[in-house]
């Protein structure tokens, strides 16, 4: 019987591939509403979970978005407004993390 040099070892190419884009793994928990949301749009766009919370995440928290307060500092989120219930107006703030002291309009 003959043996083939090629057969067995390792193979160049060879095994299961290393996914490099997205290397941090999150364990989040969802309620069931929230991840048949989820599940929805991920049918629905044909994208992966992965991929779906991480457009969200670029385009939702923004400096930008006017649901959070930011200081006006060190430019860190100190609320989310959609989360309390303010009237309209203006509050003074200090800031948790850098301890500035600024005004927050909502």
């Amino acid at each position: 019987m003959e043996s083939n040099s090629n057969w067995g070892g390792k193979r160049p190419g060879s095994g299961r591939k290393s996914y490099t884009k997205m290397k941090n793994d999150v364990k989040v928990r969802l309620s069931d509403q929230s991840k048949d949301l989820l599940d929805e749009y991920v049918d629905g766009l044909g994208i992966s979970r992965s991929q779906l919370v991480d457009l969200l995440l670029f385009k939702y928290l923004d400096p930008y978005n006017k649901d959070f307060i930011f200081c006006s500092q060190c430019k860190r989120p100190q609320l989310f407004v959609p989360a309390v219930n303010l009237p309209e107006g203006e509050s003074d703030c200090i800031c948790s993390h850098c301890g500035a002291e600024f005004k927050a309009e909502f």
